[in-house]
């Protein structure tokens, strides 16, 4: 062929060109030039730079410098097994001088400036996840061909996906935080043999959420290794990601039913003491709370350290309620059995006091002081005894059968004409209020210590 050729000549040396991309891994990118090259020219410049020769020795006698890139498309995080996903290309970038051709004679040859060739023909540095997950170290999504530039410089960008493991903080799940770290570098080949130049990272998503997580920042460092029996160092480069959850749908699905766990758990102590219908109430709040750790063993890791704050929370309301539950049997038995005989004056003086005016006991506390005692009193002739005439009896019945409606004329707290059963009754509601205030208590610290 000559160099001068008519545009009906030009389509099947295209063609001839595409065929040698597919036996070579070779495509010719063309300047814009009058004349394109001939096939024999460009496989001319093939020969002259071993494109298909050599391929396992690298370009230079010193060490070869690589600049580093990481463009991230996705991020995934897997709790269960401790590791993180990340979509990325991972874009290497060295130079061979014994490949270029800008400097050609050849006018035809300098009128291309990219070559498009197949990694298989040509070195290119083992630069491997040390970090890996399985060992699996990059796993590439397909052959990407590298591209040598007419000044020697080979860009190669392949997609991969870098399964990496991440030391996991999931205290403070489903609100928790990471940083999880790539460590990019070669096992064979050291810094007296491969070193790293210039690093870069960019975020090819669009914003800064990638799924449920959304990135803070990333952050890229050299780092210098040393293994065993090897005097020298090896360079390498470690991506460090830094993200946290989006909670999204978790506050309704988990904290939505928390607070009503806290609020069933306290309703047991406002009824009144001798409604059963409390251990119904704490039997379904236990059944909650069970179904919900079992979610939870299903959808995240057992880490020996690191058990969720949400976790600890829900185990703990499981302890309190059943606690509720063998408090609400005592409170019944004491409410609902038949006392011969009333309280001691000790506790009888305390809950009658300051101490059962602060739990708001006020109204027991008048049927035992004779202050209110139904209908029949003159100091409150508003005032019916119907709030607790179905707790206990509020009128004494004397020994020949008749009804006492006359008030006391003493008002000591030991007057023998309160009923002993209204006396135990004020203990159980006693005992409800005091665990109604400690467990109001207990919760509150939990929520605290699980936002701190």
């Amino acid at each position: 062929m000559t160099g001068a050729r008519t545009l009906a000549a030009l389509n099947p040396a295209l063609v001839l060109v595409a065929m040698l991309n597919v036996v070579f891994g070779v495509e010719g990118q063309l300047s814009t030039t009058t004349q394109p090259p001939t096939l024999a020219e460009i496989r001319n410049l093939l020969d002259s730079l071993n494109i298909t020769d050599n391929y396992w020795v690298r370009p230079d006698l010193g060490p070869t410098t690589i600049n580093i890139s990481l463009g991230i498309k996705s991020i995934t995080l897997y709790e269960m097994q401790s590791t993180v996903t990340v979509s990325a290309w991972l874009r290497m970038e060295w130079r061979d001088s014994s490949r270029v051709w800008s400097n050609s004679d050849n006018p035809v040859h300098r009128a291309i400036t990219v070559l498009p060739i197949s990694k298989e023909h040509i070195w290119h540095p083992d630069i491997v996840l040390k970090n890996s997950w399985a060992g699996k170290g990059v796993s590439l999504l397909g052959g990407a061909s590298a591209e040598l530039h007419s000044d020697g410089r080979i860009v190669w960008r392949p997609a991969a996906l870098f399964e990496a493991y991440c030391q996991l903080d999931l205290r403070k799940w489903p609100f928790e935080r990471h940083v999880c770290s790539l460590h990019f570098g070669s096992w064979t080949l050291s810094s007296k043999e491969l070193k790293i130049g210039e690093i870069s990272h960019k975020l090819e998503f669009p914003g800064e959420q990638t799924g449920e997580f959304i990135v803070d920042r990333v952050e890229q460092t050299f780092e210098e290794r040393r293994e065993d029996g090897v005097p020298e160092p090896f360079d390498g480069v470690v991506y460090s990601i830094a993200l946290h959850r989006e909670p999204g749908t978790y506050n309704a699905v988990i904290f939505a039913p928390a607070a009503v766990v806290v609020i069933l758990c306290l309703s047991t102590f406002l009824m009144p003491p001798r409604a059963g219908e409390k251990v119904i109430l704490g039997g379904v709040n236990a059944v909650l709370i069970c179904l919900f750790l079992i979610y939870f063993a299903h959808s995240l890791p057992v880490l020996t350290n690191q058990t969720p704050f949400i976790v600890v929370f829900y185990s703990a309301s499981l302890y309190l309620v059943c606690m509720s539950l063998v408090v609400a049997v005592v409170v019944l038995n004491i409410s609902r059995h038949q006392h011969s005989t009333g309280l001691p004056w000790t506790a009888k003086r305390l809950l009658t006091g300051t101490f059962g005016r602060v739990l708001l006991l006020s109204s027991y506390i008048e049927q035992i002081m004779g202050v209110d005692r139904g209908p029949c009193t003159r100091r409150s002739p508003a005032r019916s005894c119907s709030g607790l005439q179905d707790e206990v009896p509020v009128m004494n019945v004397d020994m020949d059968g008749q009804s006492e409606c006359t008030a006391s004329s003493s008002l000591e707290i030991g007057s023998k004409s309160v009923s002993p059963n209204l006396e135990w009754l004020l203990l159980a509601a006693a005992v409800d209020r005091v665990l109604f205030v400690i467990y109001s208590l207990i919760f509150l610290a939990l929520a605290v210590a699980f936002q701190i």
